[in-house]
Parts: structure tokens; sequence; C-alpha cells
């Protein structure tokens, strides 16, 4: 998601409340993709079966 060939297709002079696009993008996929692996390491696991 972050390597160059996509990085590529976002690399416009477009400004999103005064803020430059690409650098804003880079900083919202970095905090949804740290978002999404504590979510992953925080959730409950299935409890083990005694039978």
């Amino acid at each position: 998601m972050l390597n160059f060939p996509l990085l590529g297709l976002w690399d416009k002079d477009v400004y999103v409340a005064g803020l430059p696009f690409f650098p804003l993008a880079i900083l919202v996929l970095w905090g949804l993709l740290i978002a999404a692996t504590a979510w992953l390491m925080e959730r409950d696991s299935p409890e083990p079966q005694d039978d």
C-alpha cells in the first residue's frame, strides 16, 4: 500500500483544507494501518473448549 507505484498515483498538486493532499493521505493511511493492527492484536480470541 505504501510502495512507489501506488504512491506515484497520488502525487498531484491538490490541496485539502490548505494542506497538500499527498502528505495528508500518507499520514491518514499510516494511521489507519496502525489502528487496524491494534484492533487485530487486541480483539478477543475464542476460548479453548474443554471436553
